[in-house]
């Protein structure tokens, strides 16, 4: 953004700094005109900021500090494809916002707390499955930024159609 100001010899001239989310603003300076022909220039640059993430990755958990807007890493894992990586709320994230947060992993084939019946908000407990007809499940090293830790015995004893279960390895 520029600002264009006529002055007169001997003006002060101080533009205001700019709120932008992600950024933090310089310390502000003035200028003061010398001639009336040679206008002061006030160049501002702003720093990027920097944020804390934890990316959750199939029982792994990977600390790191990245600059807002920064493109957040793609893990690979064999037979899967990578859908993203999801904050709590479930809001998916391609590049890292203006905060620290916790961020998880999602594949393919990879339950989510909407196909899941559980307890528990940070060890979690599968209790079973919403829908019953699946037939191959795996099932999410974390549901929001709560583990999978455990699932309880009769889990999946209505489930006719089970085939195969892939569990996480917080197990």
């Amino acid at each position: 953004k520029s600002e264009s100001v006529k002055l007169q010899p001997g003006d002060t001239f101080a533009p205001a700094l700019l709120e932008i989310v992600g950024f933090t603003a310089p310390t502000a300076e003035s200028k003061q005109a010398s001639t009336a022909d040679a206008d002061p220039i006030i160049e501002y640059r702003y720093t990027r900021n920097s944020y804390a993430v934890a990316l959750l990755n199939g029982g792994a958990q990977t600390n790191d500090t990245l600059k807002f807007g920064a493109t957040l890493p793609t893990p690979a894992r064999d037979g899967h494809t990578f859908l993203g990586w999801f904050d709590v709320s479930g809001e998916k994230h391609v590049t890292m916002p203006a905060k620290a947060l916790t961020l998880t992993a999602r594949w393919s084939g990879e339950l989510t707390a909407e196909d899941l019946l559980y307890t528990g908000s940070s060890e979690i407990t599968i209790t079973g499955l919403k829908n019953l007809a699946h037939t191959d499940i795996i099932l999410p090293t974390y549901i929001g930024s709560g583990r999978v830790v455990a699932i309880a015995a009769d889990a999946f004893k209505n489930c006719t159609s089970l085939k195969s279960i892939t569990l996480p390895a917080t197990l």
